[in-house]
């Protein structure tokens, strides 16, 4: 412990607004002394909690609660062990490396004796998280969200659904006397992709409008 320095808080909690010692800073400080002394660190996982919280906006958070048993090993073959606990939160997938970093945060830093002003959570980023009794108010919001979007995609692909039956209906047209109003994959060609620059609508009304002419052509051609 005599070769460790002070680690100066550089971390910022903008939400909180407290400095703290990165996990970073305290490895970057470490590294060094454990490779000159030839220590190496293994990590077991022992436990794992996981739930989801709600927060005042309806978005989920994934709540990870790890209790992890850190061994270091010196080069004679000696250890010791320390058992601690990390939790921390993320909207996404972060939720348990969160966690294991700020359990082998802790670890360092109780281990070694590291100063520290405080304890408060290590983490550069806070949560609104709600109350309990909140949570299923909050829960019935999301579901709300989730169902009307569920709908808006259905509405989308049925319209799409019926785009491409109609546009199937259109290729398919026939003039009076049974043939074919695109008779070529060349006079098909630019309806087909107009959807791909057009919406839907105009991309209806432009291939309709193009059948009326072509049947209008066709009728002009006949004799009476």
């Amino acid at each position: 412990m005599a070769d460790i320095n002070a680690v100066e808080k550089k971390g910022w909690n903008k939400e909180q607004k407290f400095s703290f010692r990165s996990i970073d800073d305290i490895v970057n400080e470490l590294h060094s002394i454990f490779v000159a002394h030839k220590i190496f660190v293994i990590p077991e996982v022992v436990k794992e909690e996981r739930s989801e919280r709600i927060t005042k906006t309806g978005a989920v958070l994934f709540s990870s609660r790890l209790t992890v048993k850190y061994t270091l090993v010196a080069e004679d073959g000696s250890t010791v062990s320390s058992v601690v606990m990390g939790e921390a939160m993320d909207a996404g997938d972060k939720a348990t490396t969160k966690a294991l970093s700020i359990a082998y945060k802790y670890m360092l830093l109780e281990v070694f004796c590291i100063p520290t002003e405080d304890q408060k959570d290590p983490d550069s980023e806070s949560y609104d998280d709600i109350a309990p009794e909140q949570q299923a108010e909050a829960e019935i919001e999301r579901k709300k969200k989730e169902d009307a979007e569920r709908l808006r995609l259905a509405e989308i692909e049925l319209k799409q659904k019926k785009f491409i039956n109609e546009m199937k209906a259109l290729k398919d047209s026939k003039l009076p006397d049974g043939s074919p109003v695109f008779s070529t994959a060349e006079s098909w060609a630019p309806f087909s992709s107009m959807a791909k620059t057009h919406t839907m609508e105009e991309t209806i009304s432009a291939t309709k409008a193009e059948v009326q002419r072509i049947t209008d052509e066709f009728d002009k051609d006949i004799p009476f």
